[in-house]
């Protein structure tokens, strides 16, 4: 309502000023080196306004064009996040489903595209544990706690150390990175494993 309002104002507001414009007489005159022209004010007027489209116009293309590259990395950069996002769902689903091979295929794709170490390093762990590898699940568990994320978050406390006992395995991980992995899927996730 107020777009249309606004629209109805300038357009009468430019026809009122070509009226007026129209009702003026007089001509400019522009001379120089022995050289004279008479052009009617009205149309020297128009031709000054259509001078100035014209350069907004090539402005708007010279800056589309110098903000291309930033707009092309800024899209890629969206479309990766969310190949990567993708890939890490269908990397969870492939570790509930116990399909170790697509886990691994999917936890290497998200890795390549997200720059979210914890999440891809979770899943590269639970990838490794699903093909028996409990060594990789050790390193990837081990390198999720030395991430930047990990050591500014809280450490577990006493519900951490609550829900560490019932950790897959905690025999073979350290007891830190196991209640760190159970951090990052949230308690809910963690109280049904």
């Amino acid at each position: 309502m107020i777009r249309t309002t606004f629209f109805i104002a300038a357009a009468a507001l430019v026809v009122a000023g070509a009226l007026w414009l129209a009702g003026r007489s007089g001509d400019v005159t522009l001379s120089g080196d022995g050289w004279q022209m008479g052009v009617p004010l009205p149309v020297f007027i128009f031709g000054v306004l259509i001078v100035a489209v014209i350069a907004a116009l090539i402005y708007r293309f010279w800056r589309s064009v110098r903000r291309a590259p930033a707009a092309t990395r800024a899209y890629v950069q969206r479309r990766d996040r969310e190949k990567g996002y993708k890939a890490l769902t269908q990397g969870m689903v492939a570790v509930a489903a116990g399909d170790a091979q697509e886990a691994a295929r999917q936890a290497k794709r998200a890795t390549s595209l997200l720059a979210e170490p914890p999440l891809t390093m979770l899943l590269s762990a639970q990838a490794a544990q699903l093909n028996g590898d409990e060594n990789a699940a050790n390193r990837y568990f081990t390198a999720m706690l030395d991430s930047d994320r990990f050591s500014r978050a809280p450490r577990a406390s006493h519900a951490g150390s609550a829900r560490r006992s019932r950790c897959p395995g905690s025999g073979v991980y350290p007891p830190r990175a196991c209640a760190a992995a159970q951090d990052a899927v949230g308690p809910d996730h963690a109280s049904r494993s």
